[in-house]
């Protein structure tokens, strides 16, 4: 019984006298070896719990939004770049939400390619935040296969290039407003020749033709449209200019009153 006690206390063995020094020895080396053995398992556990500990560090400090959820969408886990992200107030609030909702519409071909290709590497997409406001990321996309091969997890890391998209579509406009500035130079440019006759041979005929009459107000009338006109392109040019406007105060009852004269 005391034995019994003894081993249910934690003892390795036990040997009864008279001692029996082989049967002695034989238990000290098997203790010796159990314990060289439980020191190794002990030192695997620590490597294993620090290699963990500095997988989840590195995880929790990755500037990228990593993640992992199952086939629908449903989150495992995510870090706090991912809940940063997409807006969400904690990683809970992420963890419940749906990793289907945060496309703009249902990413149905991403775990198709991911089944068939394992693998999706540079891919950009656009994404949508809780908030309803989208983003654009760089996603590099894994699959985790059981032994049937069926698709049972989708690991993700996402890199937010929204800033990077906005630039290039300001640089786009930029471009675009500069062809738009040298067409509007060659515009400018032959309507400045088409005017030059226009308006010389107008005022040239209102100098022969009486000051009176429904002929000199005619040609007035083409005079202050010829005018305009030459106003319009100085407006065209300022486009093609790198320069500020002049803006001057206008009384707009004179224009008007012309526009009913016209009409």
């Amino acid at each position: 019984d005391t034995a019994v006690q003894a081993i249910h206390d934690g003892a390795f063995s036990y040997v009864i006298k008279p001692v029996d020094m082989d049967y002695l020895m034989a238990i000290i080396g098997k203790a010796v070896e159990k314990q060289k053995l439980q020191s190794e398992r002990n030192a695997a556990i620590e490597a294993l719990r620090e290699s963990e500990e500095r997988y989840r560090q590195f995880f929790e400090d990755n500037l990228s939004g990593a993640y992992s959820c199952h086939p629908d969408g449903r989150m495992i886990t995510c870090n706090p770049a991912f809940v940063r992200m997409f807006g969400f107030s904690s990683a809970e609030e992420a963890m419940h939400t749906n990793f289907e909702l945060l496309y703009p519409s249902l990413p149905t071909t991403v775990p198709k390619r991911v089944r068939s290709e394992k693998r999706l590497e540079n891919l950009e997409l656009k994404m949508r935040r809780i908030d309803g406001t989208f983003i654009y990321v760089i996603a590099n996309i894994v699959g985790v296969f059981d032994d049937q091969e069926d698709l049972k997890e989708i690991k993700g890391y996402l890199m937010d290039i929204t800033n990077r998209k906005n630039l290039e579509m300001q640089l786009r406009q930029t471009k675009k407003m500069e062809a738009i500035g040298t067409l509007a130079g060659g515009i400018a440019h032959d309507f400045n020749n088409i005017l030059f006759p226009l308006i010389g041979y107008t005022e040239m005929t209102m100098e022969d033709v009486p000051q009176e009459g429904r002929i000199q107000k005619n040609l007035n009338e083409i005079l202050k449209a010829a005018h305009r006109a030459r106003d319009l392109v100085q407006q065209i040019l300022s486009i093609s200019r790198d320069k500020e406007e002049e803006k001057v105060p206008i009384q707009i009852h004179f224009v008007i009153k012309e526009a009913l004269n016209l009409i």
